[in-house]
């Protein structure tokens, strides 16, 4: 019992080890990098739960349909990257074993066999990541719901790489020389470690609504506070015990966070990651358990302030990035529109995931013919084009489906407070936030493709669940 409780605790702290430093060396996009940290889960997380887990636990988090469906599309990703008979490969992907048969002429070779992704080795390291994310998922998981007050590290965690990234992108705004780590900054904006603006704003979009959530929640044990110190007479004195309360400094804090990694979104200058920073903020606003006016005076002050400190770092790139908004439309639909012909001759098994870099130089043209595009901009469509339309159809299926549960079971939740339950849990909402408007970030970036944002995906799906107590 011992050993396990011990080995719990290293669960717990290699957990918080992940999400606190995966962010740091650019979100971990460097192979090597990703490796390692994909190694470590599978290894450290995969060896805890096999050897530690009792098997019934398995099941608390997940259902058995769910193990199954997402069974069959890790087994599925990672056949893409066997060779299979060229007689099959043609009945499958006769594109690709038309490519494999040219490579014979052209070569002198003679391959009787083939792949259908066309990098198999992309592929196979992608599936094996998906898996670690899995094993994450379910680690963190049962975590939670075997000790209750690990939440609050998670969140911890969770706001102050938000908040360190956020400071570090703001002072590249206002002194560009400082660059990314070691290597200078190639555009305008904020990035902090992140390469790539749009990817460094998605993260950010899932680190302020926790921040706010947990801002919201110590509002209210503030007002539980406040209430039952009425026995003090002196309204001064009531309100200064009041503001000097563990609550209200933590408040304070986290509110303080929320608004520095909004900031952040803001001056990163990503056109997707703001529209999503605004999604998130309106889905909140109208799902806080409040009366309107309640709500209505805490956001107007919130987006005052942001507006007021963003408007003294100066906001003339982030009204002129949306002026410019209709040709980077364009170009994006564009992309699209000629990545289609690339599902089409792949409709039913997919090139294999990673794999789009491999063809898109064939399908896509550019006047000047130097210009080499390896992400779609629509992750939605890049995942169709990589699986195949019947794979990539139960994938967004199955995560649909979760989507319509989770908010389902947090607007009941929201329902029963107006007549009197307990308040549904804000760190919920605010992650719950978080993921839709991942989604929708998804639509026009590829935020989705940076391992830290899918680390913190996992992280922030395994809370959804616990707090909603939902087995999914």
């Amino acid at each position: 019992m011992t050993h396990n409780i011990s080995f719990e605790k290293t669960a717990q702290y290699l957990v918080l080890f992940i999400l606190l430093t995966i962010p740091v060396v650019f979100g971990a996009v460097h192979p090597i990098i990703k490796g390692s940290y994909t190694f470590l889960i599978i290894v450290g997380l995969g060896g805890w739960l096999i050897f530690s887990l009792p098997l019934n636990h398995y099941f608390i988090s997940l259902s058995r349909t769910t193990y199954i469906i997402i069974g069959v599309l890790l087994c599925y990703s990672i056949l893409l990257s066997i060779p299979i008979p060229l007689p099959i490969l043609k009945l499958l992907s006769p594109v690709r074993a038309e490519s494999v048969e040219m490579v014979n002429q052209l070569a002198g070779t003679n391959q009787f066999f083939g792949t259908i992704s066309y990098n198999p080795t992309s592929n196979f390291l992608a599936a094996v990541f998906l898996f670690s994310l899995f094993l994450l998922f379910i680690s963190l998981s049962y975590l939670l719901r075997h000790d209750k007050k690990y939440i609050h590290l998670i969140i911890g965690v969770i706001v102050l790489v938000g908040t360190c990234e956020a400071i570090y992108g703001l002072l590249q705004v206002m002194k560009p020389s400082i660059g990314k780590l070691w290597l200078p900054l190639t555009a305008n904006g904020a990035h902090g470690t992140i390469i790539y603006k749009n990817q460094y704003a998605s993260l950010l979009n899932m680190c302020w609504p926790i921040s706010l959530g947990a801002a919201l929640l110590e509002i209210k044990k503030i007002r539980y506070f406040y209430k039952h110190r009425s026995y003090i007479r002196s309204q001064p004195v009531r309100i200064i015990q009041t503001l000097s309360s563990s609550f209200s400094v933590r408040a304070i804090l986290l509110l303080f966070s929320s608004t520095v990694i909004m900031l952040a979104v803001l001056f990163s200058y990503s056109r997707g990651g703001i529209i999503s920073m605004v999604f998130i903020f309106v889905f909140l606003c109208i799902l806080l358990p409040a009366k309107k006016n309640r709500k209505f005076s805490l956001f107007l002050i919130f987006l005052l302030t942001l507006f007021f400190i963003s408007s003294q770092i100066g906001t003339d790139q982030i009204i002129q990035g949306f002026s410019q908004i209709e040709s980077s439309v364009w170009g994006r639909l564009y992309k699209i529109k000629m990545s289609l012909p690339v599902l089409k001759d792949h409709a039913l098994t997919g090139i294999g995931l990673d794999s789009y870099s491999s063809i898109s130089d064939v399908y896509i043209k550019f006047s000047s013919g130097t210009l080499l595009y390896d992400r779609v901009h629509n992750e939605f469509l890049e995942l169709f084009v990589e699986l195949g339309i019947p794979a990539a159809f139960l994938l967004f299926g199955f995560l649909f489906y979760k989507i319509i549960v989770s908010g389902n079971s947090l607007f009941k939740k929201i329902s029963l407070h107006k007549k009197g339950a307990q308040t549904p849990s804000f760190i919920t909402m605010g992650a719950f936030g978080a993921l839709l408007g991942f989604m929708l970030h998804g639509v026009v970036d590829f935020g989705w493709r940076l391992p830290a944002n899918a680390v913190y995906l996992a992280a922030l799906s395994a809370l959804v669940s616990n707090t909603l107590q939902i087995k999914r």
